[in-house]
């Protein structure tokens, strides 16, 4: 019985990975909307700017990707490159200092990595 069980898991899993993998599944309704909210990211005051985030998250599926090279994107990631940009653009960034949780968090990261 824990064979059969364990052989549809892997099946249900095969299908919700095939279906995502190494594909650009991007309907024109989520570009128009990925547009007009990395413009909102780079534009709005910063109190503002992690608003355009969170619309993207409740309304737009995490299905939506773009591949390019193999190297998945899906829109959450490409709207917080364009908040990394717009902190670096407005160097907004020369309000903050390095406290020691940032260096855990590194360090973390790090030994992670390997």
């Amino acid at each position: 019985m824990a064979m059969a069980v364990q052989g549809f898991e892997e099946e249900a899993l095969a299908f919700g990975v095939a279906e995502y993998v190494n594909q650009t599944n991007l309907h024109p309704l989520a570009l128009a909307s990925l547009l007009v909210l990395c413009l909102l990211t780079l534009v709005l005051p910063r109190r503002f700017a992690l608003i355009p985030s969170l619309v993207l998250v409740c309304f737009v599926p995490s299905a939506q990707r773009v591949v390019i090279f193999g190297l998945d994107f899906n829109l959450l990631r490409i709207i917080a490159a364009v908040g990394c940009l717009r902190i670096f653009i407005r160097q907004e960034f020369d309000r903050s200092r390095w406290r020691a949780p940032d260096t855990v968090f590194i360090g973390w990261a790090v030994a992670s990595f390997f």
